[in-house]
């Protein structure tokens, strides 16, 4: 979603309030003066947008470390059930062996993970303002 569509959309949902007198005879090409409603939701339409890319880089990131965490459990998983497999005994482990520790990749994408939640804290109080100072503008018509 572009700021186009999303300027086109708020033009759509507040009517006419957007547009603007512009001084001076019809020929030139100046672009129409904003009253400031207009102005205030224009400029949230462009910091929406901004919202959006910063989320959607955030999101998709978060979902790739998501993947490499599920991955790295099915390897593990799959890596048990092949030594159950092989092993014909008992399938206790020897008194000397230590059971295995933490899987040192597997912490080191649940930290990434919950670093990328942390950063979407700051986007998600952006949308609330942003939410906001529509209501804001849409309380005032």
């Amino acid at each position: 979603m572009n700021a186009n569509a999303i300027l086109s959309f708020l033009l759509f949902q507040y009517g006419n309030e957007m547009e603007g007198k512009s001084p001076g005879n019809a020929k030139t090409c100046r672009k129409p003066v904003l009253n400031n409603s207009a102005r205030k939701i224009k400029d949230n339409a462009a910091d929406w947008h901004n919202f959006i890319l910063k989320w959607d880089k955030l999101n998709d990131a978060g979902f790739t470390i998501a993947n490499k965490i599920v991955n790295l459990k099915i390897n593990k998983d799959a890596e048990k059930s092949e030594l159950k497999l092989e092993c014909e005994g008992p399938a206790l482990p020897s008194p000397d062996t230590k059971p295995p520790g933490p899987n040192p990749e597997l912490q080191e994408e649940c930290t990434a993970l919950l670093d990328i939640v942390e950063k979407m804290v700051r986007p998600a109080l952006t949308e609330f303002r942003l939410r906001r100072a529509l209501e804001g503008v849409r309380n005032t018509r």
